[in-house]
């Protein structure tokens, strides 16, 4: 059995293994960022716009206090050998804007493009106006931790990172969207956190999984707004936790499951999975609401949860699903006990 069904199991039995998972679930989060904190640059400088009035520009590994719109600064020239921009903003009481604006930042193969710590208020705000900003070639493209790191990343493109696309911790209401991560070496976006949303976005190629979401009550998608998955090494998504929303998520060619879930109290409305190499939808949990979701040709199981009160709203389809990894007839469509009703 794997961890998803042993947490499951904690749910059905009662509230202690929930309490307990609540407690366990972000220590590896924080244990990963310990062994990742950068080592302070002695040649780094404080950078940024609006320094104390002065405009300051910015070189690789400088740490950013203010608002900052990339023009004739440095980082946006070089190739950086580590980390590109570290944001660090204790004082800030709004959140700092780093305005792309089009440009690239472009590593080496290690450090971060950018490392959000303290971006003021509620979080910076990543954009780019004029184009997608880019952020190409380093360990990981952006990395935020806690809820005053990151608000919103808007409008960027990140590829061929050697690990992650964009990683947030612990974040609480902040927003990716309209954003893509291409060829990155483990997972596209990774985010842990409450009430965060992901409009908009693509992942492409990621080694692992193009989406890898933890937490509690997320918005995963939005009518007209949803969330691609294309040619993923492992999963397109891969979602647990609570209150999760999940609208016209799309997974298409991934290496294993179209979409893996596993929790609690989540509502999936019209997602796709499609052309995956094992089943288009996979999950266990309680009280799902589920309508319009359709799993087609996938080389295992369509659409196949199990769990108690999974509420099939309709309009669920599978069909084309070939079961190739299993024994058992396939299946192509069952929410709970029950086959799907169209």
């Amino acid at each position: 059995m794997d961890g998803c069904d042993d947490r499951m199991g904690a749910f059905r039995r009662g509230g202690r293994g929930w309490v307990w998972w609540r407690r366990w679930r972000w220590v590896p989060s924080a244990i990963a960022l310990a062994l990742m904190l950068p080592p302070m640059d002695a040649g780094a400088k404080v950078c940024g716009d609006k320094v104390e009035g002065v405009d300051v520009p910015c070189e690789c590994g400088d740490i950013l206090v203010s608002d900052l719109t990339l023009a004739d600064d440095p980082v946006a020239s070089h190739t950086c050998p580590r980390d590109a921009l570290i944001v660090r903003a204790p004082e800030a009481k709004q959140p700092l804007t780093i305005d792309l604006a089009g440009r690239a930042l472009r590593g080496s193969g290690h450090g971060v493009g950018i490392w959000l710590f303290q971006g003021g208020g509620a979080g910076a705000r990543i954009v780019s106006t004029g184009g997608a900003g880019v952020i190409e070639g380093f360990r990981d493209g952006i990395i935020g931790q806690g809820p005053s790191s990151v608000s919103l990343v808007d409008g960027i493109t990140v590829q061929k990172v050697k690990r992650d696309g964009v990683r947030l911790f612990d974040v609480k209401t902040a927003e990716i969207r309209n954003s893509t991560v291409t060829d990155a070496g483990r997972d596209g976006f990774w985010v842990s956190g409450t009430g965060y949303r992901l409009t908009g976005n693509r992942a492409l190629r990621s080694r692992r999984v193009g989406y890898h979401l933890m937490g509690a009550d997320a918005v995963i998608g939005i009518a007209g707004a949803g969330n691609v998955a294309e040619s993923n090494g492992t999963e397109g998504f891969s979602v647990m936790g609570r209150g999760h929303r999940l609208v016209e998520c799309v997974a298409t060619r991934s290496g294993q499951e179209g979409m893996k879930i596993n929790g609690v109290r989540y509502e999936i409305v019209d997602c796709r999975a499609q052309d995956n190499g094992g089943d288009g939808i996979a999950g266990r949990g309680m009280e799902w609401r589920v309508a319009g979701t359709k799993a087609i040709d996938n080389d295992n199981n369509g659409l196949a949860v199990s769990g108690r009160a999974i509420v099939d709203v309709g309009g669920n389809v599978g069909s084309g699903n070939r079961g190739r990894k299993q024994r058992r007839p396939v299946v192509q469509c069952r929410l709970g006990e029950a086959t799907c009703t169209p």
